[in-house]
Formats: structure tokens, sequence, C-alpha cells
């Protein structure tokens, strides 16, 4: 069946991947490494210790990994954890927030790319973060005995149903595969998949990522960095997408009308886009400012976030925060961060990638829901407007942050029993030339 699958990718390239390059050309974005992901990557000299491989795909998932790396070195301070991602933007951030780790890009699902990769690594486990679920590189472990572990793990109805379908092709696509459920939700949809007697639900990673702290430690620094008075209110917005841009602009711009101490942080999710944004938010009559260059333009009316990994730290400058990814129909990202600052939130209608952080913070009162454009205007103001409003959503996060704690502790006690169970999962490879 591997043939078969290697056939379908290699149509699909064919087929596809000129227009792909293109795109990705006309956009500016790179490509990771097409040898590396092929599997030919270079391993520092084996030195006894057990591998473990740790993937997410891109920014959010590497992230989401960082208390369940920190739990794995601490319990097994002798295994050498390889953190791989698929994109560019993944690869920086594994480099960044994993300095002392080797970090690599992922191999393409072709089963020579895998198991080139898996003989030169060597791994005992694999962790996959979320979901990433590839069937080469399932196939390939299974093949040799290396556990998978599917980690902070969430998957919707429409994709269970999807898995559902390629398992009737595969029957045992999912063999061998361990998952660390982010709710009793999901992980009734992993057990509709016949994985009931090897899910777990052990809560969602990102909690234990963020230490609740609404004092801001860093907020006078930041402020004072760019410029911005004491009595200015600050809307952060970050992770925004095409389309999100322009209706925060307008939106700032009707609230300056009003509120001449107001001013906007944009911190677009994609950095290829910082031009285009920068050139809108020019054209929009806003002065700007850049976190790169905070001397040029002091106080600006927009801060134009042109940095990469600064985010969580920057929503510190916030009186609100707008999480992206909500007004447009792209699902949402990380409510946690913001959520650590205690601030109140505001988000578009589109939250089906958060929406289990979603209905909780919404429920304490941490969490704003805008249904269209027109609405984040008032929304914003009446929460600038209200101390009462921002504190309920400071005492709200504090609660739903607690409640949720020990996601990492949870899911370290299943990979601590497949590292145990499984001394000798690499056995093998032995034999296999690299």
């Amino acid at each position: 069946m591997t043939v078969v699958l290697d056939l379908v990718y290699l149509l699909g390239v064919l087929l596809v991947g000129p227009f792909y390059l293109l795109i990705r050309i006309a956009r500016g974005k790179r490509l990771a490494s097409p040898l590396q992901r092929l599997g030919f990557v270079d391993m520092p000299e084996d030195d006894g210790r057990c591998t473990v491989w740790l993937h997410g795909v891109s920014v959010g998932e590497v992230l989401a990994a960082r208390a369940l790396v920190a739990a794995l070195r601490a319990e097994f301070p002798d295994v050498r954890p390889i953190i791989t991602s698929t994109t560019v933007t993944g690869l920086e951030t594994a480099r960044r927030t994993y300095p002392d780790l080797l970090v690599l890009p992922c191999p393409y699902d072709l089963s020579g790319a895998v198991r080139r990769f898996v003989r030169r690594t060597r791994p005992r486990l694999l962790v996959l973060l979320e979901l990433e679920l590839w069937p080469n590189t399932l196939a390939t472990c299974r093949a040799r005995g290396i556990p998978v572990v599917l980690a902070n793990a969430k998957i919707s109805e429409r994709s269970r149903d999807g898995y559902a379908r390629f398992a009737r092709v595969l029957p045992r696509f999912l063999d061998g595969v361990t998952v660390c459920a982010q709710s009793e939700d999901h992980g009734a949809r992993f057990a509709g998949l016949g994985l009931a007697e090897r899910t777990t639900v052990t809560g969602n990673l990102k909690y234990d990522n963020v230490r609740f702290d609404p004092g801001c430690p860093r907020r006078e620094d930041l402020r004072r960095e760019h410029g911005f008075p004491d009595a200015v209110r600050i809307l952060v917005a970050g992770s925004t997408h095409a389309g999100e841009e322009a209706i925060l602009v307008e939106a700032a711009k009707r609230i300056r009308a009003d509120e001449a101490d107001f001013r906007l942080v944009l911190a677009p999710r994609h950095p290829e886009r910082i031009a285009e944004v920068a050139a809108f938010c020019e054209d929009a009559g806003l002065v700007l400012g850049r976190r790169s260059r905070p001397a040029e333009v002091l106080d600006p009316a927009c801060l134009l976030i042109d940095t990469m990994g600064e985010l969580a730290d920057l929503y510190g400058l916030a009186d609100v925060a707008f999480v992206g990814g909500t007004l447009v129909p792209v699902g949402g990202h990380n409510l946690l961060e913001p959520a650590a600052f205690g601030l109140p939130l505001v988000v578009g209608p589109h939250i089906h990638t958060v929406q289990d952080s979603a209905a909780e913070l919404r429920s304490a009162g941490a969490l704003h829901d805008v249904r269209e454009p027109k609405e984040v205007k008032t929304v914003v103001e009446n929460l600038l407007a209200s101390p009462v409003a921002r504190s309920r959503a400071t005492e709200g996060a504090r609660a739903v942050i607690a409640r949720h704690g020990g996601s990492a502790r949870r899911t370290m006690s299943v990979v601590a029993g497949l590292l145990r169970d499984e001394p000798d999962a690499a056995a093998a490879q032995e034999s296999e030339p690299t």
C-alpha cells in the first residue's frame, strides 16, 4: 500500500506542484530544505542516548510542546529530544524556543523519505502534536516498533469522518497510535475511530505553557520603548489574517475620532505580509511605527509587529486584545497567551479551532464575541470604558487557567509508560544501513 500512496503523492506533485511553487514565490513564502525533507538529515555522533521525536506542523504546535518537552527532559534527562516542523516559520520558532535541541524539517510522507529519516534519527518514540496523522509515517513507525503518541490531540467531527473513511481503505492505519486528547468531546471522537482503549483525556497543553500574571511585568518597559504615554489605551490584535486588518484599522480610525488616546498594535500571522499590511495602514492615514525600529516613530497611532516570536510578551502592552483568524474563516489562534495577562478578549465568529477554550473563557466573562465587522468598534470601546468588565475578565481568566493546569504532567505519564515499556523499540533498526 505504501507504493500506492507514494504514487498518489507523486501524481499530486506533478499536477499541483508547479502551481503551488508559483503561489509561494508570488507570496514570498520560503520552503524548508527539500533535501532534508527527503530524509537526508545529519545527526550528531551517537552518544548512546535514546531519541524522542516530537513534531509540530507549525508555530502553534511547536509552542504547544514547550511544557511537555520540559517535563520529558526533567523525567528522562538522558533522552535526546528532536523537534521537527513542516513550515519555515515553525522551524524558526523551534530553533528560538529550543536552542539546545536538534531541530529538523519533517520528512515528506513518502515511504523512502520517512524510512531514511527514521534510520538516521533512530527514535524510540514519536510524539505528534494535535493532529498529524500521515499514513507512511505511521506505517514506518509501526513496522519498526516505534510507539506513536498523538499529544494535545483534537479532531473535528468532519475530520473524524474523513479518517474513518480512510481507515476503511487502510484498516491498520491507526494501529500503534496512543491518543492524549484535549477534552472529553475530542476523546469521544477518537474513540469513534476505534481508539477507545488507547485514548486518555489529558487536557490542553497550552494551559501549562502560560503563567497567569495580570501585572504584565514588561508593560511599562514596552510602552516606554515605543513612546506610548501612560494614559493611552491600546488594542493589541494578534495573529491577524488578510481581510482582518482592514476591519481593525477602520475600527481604530473611528475609535480615535472619539478618543484621541487610542492606539492599535497589529501583529500579522504571516511575516511575508508585513509590507502589505504596512502599506495598507499608511494608505489609511495612520502614523505607523515598527517593532523592529522603535526609535523611528514614537507613540505611533498603529504599531506594526514585524518581528517573530514576541507576540506572547507584546500582549502585555494591551488594555484589550483581539485574537486573529476569527473574523475570517481560519478558526482562531491561541487565546490563552492574552488571557494569561487577564485581558478581555475580542474574537469574531470563526472560532472552530479554539472553541473549547473560547467557550470556557466566554462563560467566565473573559471573552467577547463580535458577529460582524461593524461591531468591533462598539465592543472594544465598551471594554475600554468599563473597569468592571476588565476586572471580570481578569478574574475569569485566572479561574479558567487554574482549572486546566496539569496537562503536561498527565501527558508525560502516558509518554513515560511507553518509553519504559518499549526499551527495545529501535531494535528493528539495528541492522539497517544509514
